[in-house]
């Protein structure tokens, strides 16, 4: 089933709304997943599928779990003297409570650091994830902002490197990362996948994270371990 267009619902509870893109997927449903969910679920339950895409190489300043829709920025190497911030900041500061941050970078130079953190932060992402370097880990670390990256360094982005181009298709590892797509990420790793299959994942999701919770009730309990095999065909 294809997803409606994205609807914005406001949870005054949190700090960081997400965008609801179903009607059949309340904005505490997602907050729920944001919460409770880990990658392995993601993985588990998209198994196989091939259209899914994970990756495992990220260090990330917080720990906190990243979740939300997809929006895209890619950079070039280039000896530049302009960064294209009249383009990157206006489109940063544009993004919606709920949306993640993902940037197609390089090793050699960090287009991300603690001013932009602080920026996303303001603006309410939920996250950053580049594929490629940033910096000021300490800071970010401090602001408790979620930020995963592949490798981080000192060196900036002037005279390195520009934005390319905003919201279009990353091309990663022979997988392509869409603007308005998904991702899950945490301390395991980051998984990726497509609109036209987010309802059905998110809802798989959602009865994973109730198992798994009737499971650690049962453990605390004291159900023993032939007990708990009888009840559940696995862990």
């Amino acid at each position: 089933m294809s997803l409606d267009p994205l609807i914005l619902q406001h949870e005054a509870s949190t700090e960081n709304r997400l965008r609801v893109i179903s009607l059949n997927l309340e904005a505490h449903s997602l907050l729920k997943i944001k919460e409770k969910a880990c990658s392995g679920m993601f993985s588990d339950f998209t198994d196989g599928d091939g259209k899914t895409r994970i990756w495992n190489n990220f260090r990330s300043t917080s720990g906190q779990n990243v979740f939300g829709v997809v929006r895209t920025v890619e950079l070039e190497s280039i000896v530049t003297d302009d960064e294209n911030l009249v383009i990157g900041l206006p489109f940063l500061t544009s993004l919606d409570n709920g949306d993640v941050l993902v940037v197609k970078g390089a090793d050699g130079f960090a287009y991300f650091g603690e001013l932009m953190a602080n920026l996303a932060k303001r603006t309410g992402v939920n996250g950053t994830i580049i594929f490629g370097a940033s910096r000021d880990s300490q800071a970010i670390s401090r602001l408790d902002y979620p930020l995963y990256a592949t490798s981080f360094t000192p060196i900036d982005i002037k005279g390195r490197g520009r934005v390319k181009a905003v919201d279009v298709r990353l091309e990663i590892d022979s997988y392509s990362i869409d603007p308005l797509s998904w991702v899950f990420a945490d301390s395991d790793g980051a998984v990726f996948f497509p609109n036209e299959i987010a309802e059905a994942v998110l809802s798989g999701v959602l009865v994973m994270i109730d198992s798994e919770q009737e499971i650690l009730s049962q453990i605390a309990q004291g159900l023993s371990g032939e007990q708990l095999a009888k009840i559940h065909e696995g862990f």
